[in-house]
């Protein structure tokens, strides 16, 4: 059989060429908007909702615009900055004032696109991905206890719970000895293992105490209770300048330390030897991230004060307004440290609680007894000790 001739088979092969050109020429043209439309139809995008707090992950400039218009548009009410990772060469910078981190940089944008400071929290853990943006906080803290409850998840509210187990040299304070102060503690311990709503317990004692807190940690954990245990010497003060700063100092140093602290955006504080018996109910009424409990009196010559003794606060306020507050504390001069609370608040429209706390325990300034532990709290307490 003859062969094709060989110039017929050449224009077939252009041909293929061209028609392949072709085609080549037109999936290019068109696969810009065939990848994006492919993509459209795999992303997801649900409408914002409101939150407790906006997450900036680093070093990403766009999420800094895209924070403060939600913040602004009133989606939360506080916006969390992250850390990145840096090498030992900028931390040397850094260290000798040379040089500002990124997220200090972050957060002078965040507050000239109209942020205010106290709603601006720059996390303390350093991220390397997104993943550990999203997990910071998870590591445990030198010289604590940290342990992790079987049902976390039932609740979500943060308590922290101030103490000082060995007081003398305290002045002011009624309740001194050192077990009946213990076993008052363990009672607020065993107590808070009963609100639904709790899901954190970060408790702080300032006077370094030698107690094993390992069965009682462990019962609250059985409770579904995150715990965090981070025992200090940080007393000495408080003998001159009274317990309330005393109390700023635990304050201060659970801020810096306290690992289930630093993921709060918000946290209920309360003396450690008091309970809230109806916490579930206040925890439900209270929505705002920030509420204190104000009193002024009808002789003016009493200064009006803030109630420390339980009020919630968001990890923002804190930081910007009451963190240092107690260093001007001095009881035998009755500069109270409720009183510099209400100062530094005064120009602030922070709500009070949804629902009045019922308190549970003695207050150990007065002696005063708000209402007594139940029989079975009390048992479980001197079990532990």
């Amino acid at each position: 059989m003859a062969s094709q001739p060989e110039p017929r088979r050449s224009a077939r092969v252009l041909r293929y060429a061209a028609a392949l050109v072709g085609v080549g020429l037109v999936l290019y043209a068109l696969s810009a908007p065939l990848l994006t439309f492919m993509g459209e139809q795999l992303i997801h995008a649900d409408p914002p909702e409101r939150v407790d707090a906006l997450i900036v992950l680093a070093p990403a400039w766009d999420r800094i615009l895209e924070a403060a218009e939600l913040y602004h548009a009133g989606y939360a009410p506080v916006v969390l900055v992250t850390r990145e990772w840096r090498e030992p060469a900028e931390q040397l910078l850094l260290d000798r004032g040379l040089v500002e981190s990124g997220e200090e940089r972050r957060r002078q944008v965040l507050r000239a696109l109209g942020v205010p400071l106290e709603a601006i929290v720059v996390l303390d853990d350093f991220v390397a991905s997104t993943r550990s943006s999203c997990t910071t906080g998870s590591s445990s803290c030198h010289g604590s206890i940290r342990s992790s409850g079987m049902n976390a998840e039932t609740g979500h509210e943060t308590v922290v719970m101030t103490a000082t187990f060995r007081a003398d040299g305290t002045p002011f304070t009624v309740v001194r000895d050192e077990r009946e102060r213990l076993l008052q503690y363990l009672c607020g311990l065993v107590a808070w293992a009963r609100p639904a709503r709790v899901g954190r317990i970060v408790f702080g004692e300032n006077s370094n105490a030698a107690f094993d807190f390992t069965r009682i940690v462990r019962h609250l954990n059985e409770a579904g209770k995150d715990v965090e245990v981070i025992v200090f010497d940080g007393n000495q003060e408080a003998r001159r300048f009274g317990k309330g700063y005393g109390e700023g100092r635990i304050l201060e140093h659970l801020f810096h330390h306290s690992e289930l602290l630093r993921a709060s955006p918000a946290f209920y504080k309360v003396t450690g030897r008091l309970f809230v018996s109806n916490f579930d109910q206040v925890s439900e009424a209270t929505t705002s991230l920030d509420a204190f409990k104000r009193k002024r009196w009808k002789d003016p010559a009493r200064p009006p004060k803030v109630i420390t003794r339980f009020f919630k606060c968001s990890r923002a306020l804190f930081e910007a307004r009451l963190l240092d507050v107690y260093k001007q504390a001095d009881d035998s001069r009755h500069i109270q440290i409720e009183h510099l609370y209400f100062d530094r608040l005064s120009d602030l429209d922070v709500p009070d609680l949804g629902v009045k706390p019922q308190l549970v325990g003695q207050q150990a300034s007065t002696g005063e007894i708000y209402a007594p532990y139940d029989n079975d709290v009390i048992r479980q307490a001197r079990s532990f000790m």
